[in-house]
């Protein structure tokens, strides 16, 4: 019984071993098709949409990082992972902010709650400036 429980846990050290290569040989591709298997085992894990989108950001489908981040706000609205989604958007893609910043509020429904996280969102990136 130990033994299923243990194979049926998500394996972190072999996402990211297999994202680590992917990403060294520009197969951003590859990758994708590996994690979208995950994402259908595990669809709560908060790294395999991560990944996703950050591949997609590799290969410029700004189409396919929206996408991607509203399926994962849509499962998981309560996570601060939100910024972080945010900050995989380079200078000329911020176009795309006010778009998830709008799908994000209209999750949450509470503008304390979104107020708040963005005030803290705010304060520790003045800490890394």
């Amino acid at each position: 019984m130990v033994l299923l429980i243990f194979i049926l846990q998500f394996d972190r050290s072999e996402f990211h071993k297999m994202k680590t290569e992917s990403f060294m040989h520009h197969r951003y591709d590859r990758f994708i098709a590996y994690a979208e298997g995950l994402k259908r085992e595990y669809p709560d894990q908060d790294e395999i949409y991560l990944g996703i989108i950050e591949a997609y950001r590799y290969l410029n489908k700004n189409d396919k990082i929206i996408e991607t981040a509203e399926e994962y706000l849509t499962r998981r609205p309560e996570r601060a992972v939100f910024f972080r989604l945010i900050s995989f958007l380079t200078a000329k893609r911020k176009e795309l902010v006010p778009e998830l910043t709008g799908l994000y509020r209209r999750l949450i429904r509470d503008p304390l709650f979104y107020s708040w996280n963005l005030y803290l969102h705010y304060r520790s990136a003045r800490r890394y400036e």
